[in-house]
């Protein structure tokens, strides 16, 4: 049960006892008591390994998710693109009911029914009114364990992931993520599109499908999170009963995957048929457990964002925010975070135009680089806030939250109350924030990616030495 302040397994045991230490010195008495008075989280190992995590939160409706390590980082080359096709296919019909039964059944009852799938998970969600918990975990027990995968419903399912990937690739904001992981991650397959190849999409078979749930689906690989108007016990008993099928894990064994090693790159990809550049740059960043994970995130904030259309640039407590509005380099940045479960990237996407990109990069680069250096106590405080402040009103609906505490518990075996986060976000000094940074940031390799008129576009060369601390 519960969320004890248990160690992320990348801290020694020694790093762990000074970390327990100045939360708390910290003391409790310091928490805001909505904080502090944040509903519990229960969390339950069923004999085969697969664990239950709840959260009880006062509302009329309750959602229940299944989450998979499931992903494309997961498949081989030749498979790639499996997980999400799974993912199109689980809800097309199981053994006892049809495609239409699902979907009438669940509209019925008045709810919805979703899924997503990213290079490393895989989730299943339902949302339903108070009482009908029941319904929901018996639904996704057996879409889970019973589709029949269907010849005639893959052969449909292949048109409808061929126009999704066509959409994607015509959206140059979606599509320079997967540009920029092609280049980070080039030997890992992290580096590869979560949709797979048009040639994999074209041929996966349910030969494939079946082997990759065999192989995947397995109850220590999964999570059922459910938030809301939920009883624990009662979803401990019917995820018992309803999830008695899926295979536990002992004497499987799961390939191991390749080291997800970084690689600094540039890729540039030509469309001149406008001014414009996508561009989007990454860091190696944080695995899920790293201890700089907050520390991190908080320097993200402090990069903050910027949209030409609202106005606020150059009133912005973000520096980089502040100068690209005031030299007018760029129509729009946003920070990304991305952690997986031994790596991370972590950096900007920006939209400009092309006579600007030179300039763009290089005060990108330098900012990261001055957080290293010279960031101020203000600025850490004010991103503290801010970083608080997001993360709470992340979990103010109980889809977030149920999507939340799964995930958790699926990267880190353990959730992470309200309470400790304020602490830990709290426990970071300008000391912290300067180390992490010049870690992470001065004179280190950088993945750029750019879609658009890139015929001005820096060189690595120069994008590399940008990362450089330079005063003259």
């Amino acid at each position: 049960t519960s969320s004890a302040l248990l160690p992320p397994s990348s801290l020694s045991p020694s790093m762990f006892a000074r970390t327990v230490q100045r939360l708390s010195n910290a003391g409790l008495n310091k928490v805001p008591s909505h904080i502090l008075s944040s509903p519990p989280t229960q969390v339950t190992t069923l004999p085969n390994g697969l664990r239950v995590v709840t959260q009880v939160v006062p509302s009329e409706t309750a959602t229940v998710g299944v989450y998979v390590n499931s992903g494309s980082a997961y498949e081989d080359a030749k498979d790639n693109g499996v997980a999400h096709f799974l993912e199109h296919m689980i809800f097309k019909g199981t053994k006892t009911r049809t495609q239409q039964s699902i979907e009438l059944d669940v509209e019925n009852l008045g709810g919805t029914l979703n899924a997503y799938t990213t290079r490393e998970q895989t989730a299943y969600f339902t949302k339903v009114f108070k009482g009908d918990q029941k319904f929901a975990i018996e639904l996704l027990g057996d879409i889970v364990q019973n589709a029949t995968l269907d010849q005639k419903n893959i052969e449909r399912e292949r048109y409808t992931i061929l126009r999704e990937k066509e959409e994607i690739e015509r959206n140059k904001t979606e599509s320079i993520s997967d540009y920029l992981h092609s280049i980070a991650f080039q030997t890992s397959p992290l580096g590869r599109t979560i949709l797979g190849t048009e040639e994999n999409i074209k041929t996966i078979s349910r030969e494939s499908l079946e082997n990759y749930v065999k192989k995947h689906y397995t109850a220590d690989r999964i999570v059922v999170a459910a938030a809301g108007a939920v009883d624990h016990q009662q979803v401990v008993e019917e995820v018992s009963k309803n999830f008695q099928n899926i295979a536990s894990a002992q004497g499987k064994v799961v390939l191991a995957r390749p080291a997800d090693n970084f690689t600094g790159s540039l890729v540039t990809v030509s469309d001149t048929t406008s001014d414009d550049v996508h561009i989007s740059i990454g860091y190696k960043g944080a695995s899920w457990d790293n201890p700089d994970f907050l520390t991190l995130l908080l320097i993200q904030n402090i990069i903050g964002h910027f949209d030409a259309s609202s106005g606020l640039g150059q009133n912005s407590s973000s520096r980089l925010a502040e100068l690209v509005a005031t030299e007018h380099l760029a129509e729009s940045f946003n920070t990304t975070f991305i952690s997986y479960l031994n790596t991370g990237i972590t950096g900007v996407n920006l939209k400009t135009n092309y006579h600007h990109t030179e300039d763009l990069v290089c005060e990108v680069l330098s900012e990261y680089v001055r957080i290293g250096h010279s960031v101020s106590e203000g600025e850490v405080q004010r991103a503290k806030k801010r970083l608080l402040a997001a993360s709470l009103a992340y979990l103010e609906g109980n889809g977030n939250t149920a999507d939340h505490i799964g995930r958790q518990v699926l990267n880190l075996g353990r959730y992470i109350s309200p309470a400790e986060l304020f602490l830990r976000i709290q426990d970071i000094t300008v000391a912290d924030v300067r180390s992490v940074a010049r870690q992470y940031f001065t004179d280190t390799e950088v993945a750029v990616a750019a879609i658009g008129n890139c015929h001005l576009f820096p060189d690595y060369n120069l994008i590399r030495g940008w990362t450089f601390w330079n005063r003259l």
